[in-house]
């Protein structure tokens, strides 16, 4: 049995996702697709046990996360310049 889920968030200006999140590591138990479409990025998971595709969806979670949150501190020091 295949598990799947789908991700869908509002994309920040000046980001490129694609680029920041394509140095995954592999799996043999789940894939990751990446799609940068108008203002969203789309991410699917399918992943061949539950477990698989928890650690999936914690994974690109925890990137989304350090990704604006180094975006959010770029632009802070911008700021200050």
């Amino acid at each position: 049995m295949i598990y799947s889920a789908a991700i869908r968030i509002a994309k920040k200006s000046g980001l490129r996702y694609l680029v920041l999140m394509s140095g995954r590591p592999r799996s043999k138990r789940s894939t990751i697709k990446i799609r940068e479409a108008g203002g969203a990025v789309s991410i699917s998971i399918n992943a061949k046990d539950l477990a698989a595709l928890h650690a999936s969806i914690n994974s690109v979670m925890r990137d989304i996360k350090v990704i604006h949150a180094a975006a959010s501190v770029s632009i802070q020091q911008k700021r200050k310049t």
